[in-house]
């Protein structure tokens, strides 16, 4: 029994192209340097005929289930089988988002053997136009900063309480100096925060993101931890200490590195504030000249 085919059998109400139609959120498991990534899809194409009804999702949807791994050349192969099957619709545009968590194991920074992992959300977008694929690869990296103004009013109040408190003292002793300090050097803190950098590389080509990652931690140095003793606590302390951030100081570091790496980027920096309810923000790229 022959089944109806609206698609084919009736023309739409108004005649227009279509930018894109297709599907999203497809569960879609695939291999990334040789381990399954548990992503999601969005599949999508173009429809320049302007009395096409409805595309055929099944021709999309199967074809794309042929995608086992995330790279260039298999991406590329499954976008043009995708626009083959819609020949008939002058299709000849593709584009494929995958959204998976990238689970990495972090060591402690100072305890040996300990571990635990972190999951850095990833966005790889892949579209084909005019025989051209482009890449767009963005990963979110968690750090904490610590605010420098904070830390200089800190430090002042410190200084201030320790005045008063030996303004009567004819000589100080290294003791005295270390049992203050131990008493009273958290009169006040510096506030600090999570953080959020999301950096995004435009590429022809694949990126490797485990690369990009370490990257980014490398040059912000203050990365969020998972396992932790109080020997990795206090280096994280540190850590922070040695490295006070404007949002404005983490989007330059970032931008750094990445302009000698890549030649088409974009990040934005997010502090999660702790001292407002309001986040502070940071916007930072470079396009190609």
């Amino acid at each position: 029994m022959q089944l109806p085919d609206v698609s084919t059998q009736q023309l739409p109400q108004y005649f227009s192209p279509i930018n894109w139609v297709g599907m999203e959120n497809i569960a879609l498991p695939l291999q990334l340097n040789n381990k399954t990534i548990l992503s999601t899809a969005d599949i999508h194409i173009n429809v320049p005929k302007e009395n096409t009804k409805g595309i055929h999702m099944s021709r999309v949807f199967l074809q794309l289930q042929k995608l086992t791994d995330i790279n260039a050349n298999t991406i590329e192969t499954q976008l043009r089988q995708i626009i083959a099957t819609h020949q008939a619709d002058n299709t000849n545009q593709a584009r494929l988002t995958l959204h998976f968590k990238l689970p990495i194991q972090q060591y402690a920074l100072k305890t040996p053997q300990i571990s635990g992992w972190k999951y850095y959300p990833i966005t790889i977008q892949a579209q084909l136009n005019a025989e051209e694929l482009i890449l767009c690869y963005t990963v979110d990296i968690e750090y904490s900063s610590t605010c420098p103004c904070s830390a200089a009013l800190s430090r002042q109040i410190i200084k201030d309480q320790l005045i008063h408190d030996f303004t009567n003292a004819d000589q100080i002793n290294k003791s005295e100096i270390a049992d203050w300090i131990t008493q009273h050097a958290s009169l006040a803190t510096p506030h600090s925060q999570r953080s959020t950098a999301q950096v995004s590389i435009t590429s022809k080509v694949d990126i490797d993101v485990y690369q990009l990652i370490q990257t980014i931690e490398n040059t912000l140095q203050t990365a969020t931890q998972t396992a932790v003793k109080r020997a990795d606590e206090q280096a994280f302390a540190q850590r922070n200490g040695q490295n006070l951030m404007f949002v404005e100081d983490a989007a330059r570091r970032i931008g750094h590195v990445l302009k000698n790496k890549y030649s088409l980027w974009h990040t934005k920096v997010t502090h999660y504030e702790s001292l407002h309810s309001h986040n502070a923000v940071a916007y930072l790229d470079q396009t190609l000249t």
